[in-house]
């Protein structure tokens, strides 16, 4: 009678046989292992038994280790969320930063969300922008939707999407002839500084209501500021932004952010005067 291990169909790949490559896939994806394990041609059974059981064990081994940090991690989200209801907000914003960095993977689906929120509103609000900007870029690196709360947050994950939409813009301008996407960006980042000053505090607004204003607004102008604009290639654009200046916000404003954006457009009519 024929040995079982032997057969008539041909011997598998000389890398599908190697036993360091079947104990790698132990660790990494046991059911490949325990199928090269029983098809290996030169094993007996006691000896694949015994390769079956090891990774067996080690999979029970590695499914424990991953249950008991699954349970460590959500004993660190109830700690975290304690102290937040404490008023303790730096510890509990340590401990969700520490869990979104290290253990992101094994963080409820449902709970990651809220931990972003909060690190991020809490830097923000703090005036902490570069470990804000770092929480925003994670998130979008993680494919998480975060519904932010403070206006700072806010402002800063629109100033990043601004930014990206810059660096794509100036991409696009460089690699063709054109370069009318520089004017688009910089004349739609003009309309949403004219929306913005639609919303200006009302005589009865408070001095911190007024001061966050004017910190968005400036933010919002140096923004502007940094997208390049090429008059000789886009004159069209650079008069419609003029012209928007001149028919909405001229004369109908005054402050040191205004005065900022009347010596942006100063130089784009002295560069079209020039031309």
């Amino acid at each position: 009678m024929p040995d079982e291990t032997q057969s008539d169909n041909a011997a598998p790949p000389a890398w599908m046989r190697n036993p360091k490559i079947i104990a790698v896939l132990v660790v990494f994806f046991i059911p490949a292992a325990l199928y090269l394990i029983w098809k290996h041609p030169e094993w007996n059974t006691k000896k694949k038994q015994v390769w079956t059981g090891v990774s067996v064990a080690l999979f029970a081994v590695m499914a424990i280790a991953v249950s008991q940090k699954e349970k460590a991690v959500l004993n660190t989200i109830v700690e975290a969320d304690q102290l937040w209801q404490q008023d303790e907000q730096e510890d509990a914003v340590d401990k969700y930063r520490k869990l979104l960095e290290s253990d992101f993977s094994l963080i409820p689906e449902d709970e990651r969300p809220r931990l972003f929120r909060r690190v991020i509103d809490f830097d923000a609000e703090g005036g902490d922008r570069d470990e804000a900007r770092k929480m925003i870029a994670l998130a979008k690196l993680y494919g998480v939707s975060v519904s932010l709360e403070t206006s700072q947050a806010k402002a800063l994950r629109d100033e990043m999407a601004e930014e990206e939409a810059i660096a794509r813009a100036s991409s696009r301008s460089e690699s063709s002839a054109g370069g009318s996407s520089d004017g688009v960006s910089k004349l739609a980042a003009l309309q949403r500084i004219v929306d913005k000053l639609g919303d200006f505090p009302g005589e009865l607004a408070g001095r911190t209501e007024r001061q966050k204003f004017t910190d968005e607004l400036g933010a919002m102008i140096s923004r502007f500021k940094k997208i390049p604009l090429d008059v000789a290639q886009s004159p069209d654009k650079a008069k419609a932004i003029v012209e928007l200046f001149v028919e909405k916000i001229e004369g109908t404003f005054s402050h040191d952010t205004y005065n900022q954006l009347e010596e942006i457009i100063a130089e784009i009519i002295q560069d079209l005067r020039n031309r």
